[in-house]
């Protein structure tokens, strides 16, 4: 784990605030975590599964899907990076 990552997780606002930001965006809550970031990913970037793959600066270098193979932890800190991106 990079040091972004580890800011992102300790700057993560909670469920209830990531649940207000999925709202704005019009996307229903997902059981599966990883679906429901995709599920906004598709509203901010072309083709979100090549983005996914991406070595990105904005997560110390890592992919989105490097990241979610951290578990809660990844996903607290892929949540934060998506918050953070511009509309």
């Amino acid at each position: 784990m990079n040091d972004t990552i580890n800011i992102y997780i300790d700057e993560y606002p909670g469920d209830e605030e990531w649940k207000d930001f999925v709202s704005v965006y019009n996307v229903l809550p997902a059981g599966d975590a990883s679906e429901e970031i995709k599920s906004i990913l598709a509203k901010k970037v072309r083709d979100v599964e090549h983005w996914m793959d991406l070595n990105l600066g904005g997560l110390g270098g890592a992919s989105a899907n490097e990241v979610l193979e951290l578990g809660e932890d990844g996903i607290k800190a892929l949540r934060v990076a998506v918050m953070r991106m511009p509309a």
